[in-house]
């Protein structure tokens, strides 16, 4: 979670959005507003959260599971 934090606050919102250095630009897209979509980055970030947390608490079980079943 705190990566995912990391992620938006500074690479998607600091680096990519503000900064945006000329290795990130694609050829023919300068100025676009595109790069300037904070919501975009947001949203990335709620779905990617989920994702994450219920992928977490899949492991969570079957770790627990595993547990209770080899050490009971």
């Amino acid at each position: 979670m705190c990566w995912n934090l990391f992620d938006l606050l500074v690479r998607d919102w600091l680096i990519f959005c503000t900064w945006r250095p000329s290795f990130i630009v694609l050829p023919g897209s300068e100025g676009h507003k595109a790069y300037r979509n904070y919501n975009f980055h947001l949203i990335g970030f709620l779905k990617g959260s989920a994702i994450v947390t219920a992928g977490s608490l899949v492991v969570a079980a079957l770790s627990y599971g595993c547990l209770e079943l080899f050490f009971r």
